[in-house]
């Protein structure tokens, strides 16, 4: 009779996954996905010195992070979910999240509810491991992150960390590094067999490779020209980019803006972005900084002319299309990044607190938003205690910048 009911429970899970499975939404970390990220955050987390590699993804909606190593007798999982749209979502970390590995087929590991008891009370896992509880998210930009333990499968060289959020299903792909115990890394930069890896749905969209993400300062990863995105409804408001640096202002579009415009784009039908200003609708500018005093004096406008002069001269610099419509800037700008440190004289540890800065301006010069984001890092302290604050920092502080857009156009579309 025990045996009838062991069987009938098993059927039960695997047939509730199979519907989960069939209704949700699949998306598979790879290289050529356009809604991956990777990200290397708390150097030394590896024995190797190495940090820990993380894997992202945003669908619009929903959000999660995932990262995996191996420590005494358990895989410790590093997770963050969020919230990127408006409605609701809830979350049972130990519950929704499992791993596959390709040690035979169709290995599907759960999380445990206690981890190894080799690894230390101050590690940074058991300090922060999720409860068995499930986590609900209201509001967009909410985000929880944590750890997860899962049994060592010692003949697996791959694993896939699988997290059921909302409607839909993010699979992160891991493959061991020989040379390192412990250490998981890139599977597409790793030396394994591709039959290896555990199965995952191919990328349905355009392929676009992940970057390192850096949160300190836009102009550190940036293109030249943001091409035009318009939504198929009228163009009433155009907005452009720029950078303030070294104390100039210079027309960039940084990298990641491309990236957000594509995910958001339908979201905003009265909205175009192009660094040329657009003569029939009313032209916005938004300036990024890592100082605030970089906008003293910025007072932008567009003009019509048939000169082509790029170069900043005196003060001012002009940015030229072929059909003669340009931004022009007035600045009075410092080279001055603005970083706050506090250390505590009683406590062995220092924090360091690094924030970007965001202003929306009309093609008038009039100043229609202001907006900015900081991030704190620690050093010295007790080393867990330090480890775990930055991780937390690290976590909470994914899409960071996309916030930041985020909010800044919204202000324009008011």
């Amino acid at each position: 009779m025990r045996q009838l009911g062991t069987l009938l429970f098993c059927v039960s899970i695997l047939l509730s996954r199979l519907a989960a499975g069939q209704q949700a939404t699949i998306h598979s970390w790879t290289g050529a996905c356009s809604i991956c990220e990777s990200s290397i955050f708390n150097p030394g987390w590896n024995s190797d010195g190495s940090g820990l590699f993380m894997e992202e993804m945003d669908s619009g909606t929903v959000f999660s992070a995932a990262g995996i190593s191996a420590n005494s007798g358990d895989y410790e999982v590093s997770l963050v979910f969020g919230l990127s749209g408006s409605e609701p979502v809830t979350i049972n970390p130990t519950s929704d999240v499992t791993l596959e590995t390709n040690s035979s087929p169709h290995m599907v590991l759960d999380a445990l509810e206690q981890p190894d008891p080799r690894i230390p009370k101050a590690d940074v896992g058991v300090q922060k491991q999720f409860a068995n509880k499930p986590i609900t998210f209201s509001a967009g930009g909410q985000s929880e992150g944590g750890f997860l333990f899962f049994p060592f499968d010692s003949d697996a060289s791959a694993v896939t960390v699988v997290v059921r959020l909302g409607g839909e299903v993010f699979r992160f792909p891991f493959a061991s590094v020989p040379s390192v115990p412990g250490k998981f890394g890139n599977p597409e930069h790793t030396a394994i067999q591709a039959s290896e890896l555990p199965v995952t749905s191919p990328p349905t969209n355009p392929p676009v490779g992940p970057v390192l993400r850096t949160e300190t300062n836009p102009a550190a990863v940036s293109s030249p020209e943001l091409p035009t995105s318009q939504n198929s409804g009228q163009c009433v408001k155009n907005i452009s980019f720029a950078v303030a640096e070294g104390g100039q202002i210079v027309s960039r579009a940084p990298q990641f803006t491309q990236k957000w415009i594509e995910k958001n784009q339908k979201k905003y039908s009265s909205l175009c972005f192009s660094q040329t200003p657009n003569p029939q609708a009313t032209n916005y500018v938004l300036v990024f900084s890592t100082s605030r005093s970089s906008f003293n004096g910025i007072f932008p406008t567009v003009v019509t002319s048939t000169s082509t002069n790029s170069s900043p001269i005196s003060g001012s610099g002009t940015i030229t299309s072929n059909s003669g419509s340009m931004w022009n800037y007035t600045y009075e700008g410092t080279e001055t990044t603005t970083t706050t440190t506090a250390t505590e004289e009683n406590l062995p540890y220092t924090d360091t607190t690094s924030t970007l800065y965001l202003n929306a301006y009309r093609q008038n010069g009039a100043l229609v938003s202001q907006r900015w984001r900081s991030i704190t890092t620690r050093q010295g302290g007790e080393g867990a205690n330090t480890l775990g604050y930055n991780l937390g920092a690290a976590l909470m502080a994914i899409h960071i910048k996309e916030r930041l857009l985020k909010d800044a156009v919204e202000d324009v579309a008011k």
